[in-house]
């Protein structure tokens, strides 16, 4: 993937809505719908990827760690209807830790890399107590084992929305992550729409060498022009909404400044 050998990037996230807990062709067409009316407004507004994320499993919690079969099965029949509308480089986040059905996301509808929310780091969820222990060593012989070698793993450290259950400096794990294979390096806020730290930036990029370091929560109109000097990619999702819907204007006033 090429993306960063250009400057001021932004990948637009495409959030799906929740998936129904049975199937249900009228809900999921709905969900195809509004999913290609953001993807539209993404691309036409000039973002230079596209990552497509669900965060929902259908639990009492909206975040958990894996789809189930049926999920899978509903995640792969809209991607299938949203593939001949993407133009631009495109990308998969599913769930908190479901590298699988990401990885065969990629793999089957050439996806050229997928966000992990962890990685190297054991976390626990702050709003619902959930426990994510990532083994990057599975992750990596996965992405093997299915002929995946070309796809991206993005890895947030220190990923916003948790706290950590080990004790480890930002360094610490942006090593941890650049031993293990990460091919590029997500650093987020505390929060959604948060930034990082411009600390944290530095300390990473000193880290990783010659590994992009990716902003990804808290980019804004208002900011972007301040970490554009730091780094050379952004992931975006809140900013470019209004309503809970993508907004072309929205879209357009970022994408402009970068």
């Amino acid at each position: 993937m090429e993306i960063h050998k250009q400057k001021s990037k932004t990948i637009g996230v495409l959030h799906l809505q929740e998936f129904p807990k049975t199937e249900s062709l009228e809900v999921i067409n709905k969900i195809k719908q509004k999913a290609l009316a953001d993807i539209s407004a993404l691309q036409f507004g000039g973002v230079d990827a596209v990552i497509i994320e669900n965060e929902f499993d259908g639990s009492i919690s909206p975040y958990g760690e894996f789809l189930t079969e049926q999920q899978k099965e509903i995640m792969f029949d809209i991607v299938k209807f949203l593939k001949p509308h993407i133009s631009v480089p495109l990308g998969f986040c599913v769930l908190l830790n479901d590298y699988k059905t990401a990885l065969l996301l990629a793999k089957n509808f050439d996806g050229e890399f997928i966000r992990l929310d962890t990685f190297i780091d054991n976390v626990e969820r702050i709003s619902d107590g959930i426990k994510i222990f990532p083994d990057a060593a599975a992750i990596s012989k996965f992405r093997k084992d299915i002929g995946a070698e070309n796809v991206e793993i993005w890895a947030d450290i220190h990923v916003k929305h948790t706290k950590l259950l080990d004790k480890k400096t930002i360094e610490q794990s942006a090593k941890q992550a650049v031993l293990m294979g990460a091919d590029r390096l997500i650093i987020t806020g505390t929060w959604t729409g948060k930034p990082p730290k411009i600390s944290d930036i530095l300390k990473v990029k000193k880290i990783a060498g010659k590994i992009p370091v990716v902003v990804g929560s808290g980019i804004d109109e208002k900011n972007i022009s301040k970490y554009k000097n730091l780094v050379n990619e952004f992931i975006i999702g809140s900013a470019f909404k209004e309503n809970g819907t993508v907004d072309i204007k929205n879209v357009k006033k970022i994408t402009s400044k970068k």
